[in-house]
């Protein structure tokens, strides 16, 4: 029978992901100014700007390894990173901006 495993580290991730979104989402509340949006977009758009690319080249050449070593399941993975790659700033907008503005 199959053995359950339980993956170390979830709850951490999930941690440094929702705090932040739920500290914005404080924020805006009771202020109406997205705060984290507005600090931390220019450095992380520049950050994004500069190395994104090189991990979207990145993670291309190993969907096309996986394909010509004919493991689809790696290279769908891939393919799905890649597109969340792709929309990151738009996840990023919605997630923090929250309807606000920085002026």
């Amino acid at each position: 029978m199959a053995e359950n495993r339980t993956i170390k580290g979830v709850g951490l991730i999930a941690l440094l992901t929702l705090l932040p979104l739920a500290v914005n989402h404080v924020i805006f509340t009771a202020s109406g100014f997205p705060a984290l949006y507005c600090w931390f977009s220019p450095a992380l758009g520049s950050l994004y700007m500069e190395w994104g690319i090189v991990l979207l080249y990145a993670v291309s050449a190993f969907v096309a390894l996986k394909l010509f070593r004919g493991q689809m399941y790696p290279a769908l993975g891939g393919v799905v990173v890649i597109i969340g790659i792709i929309e990151l700033p738009n996840l990023a907008e919605h997630a923090f901006r929250l309807g606000g503005t920085c002026g």
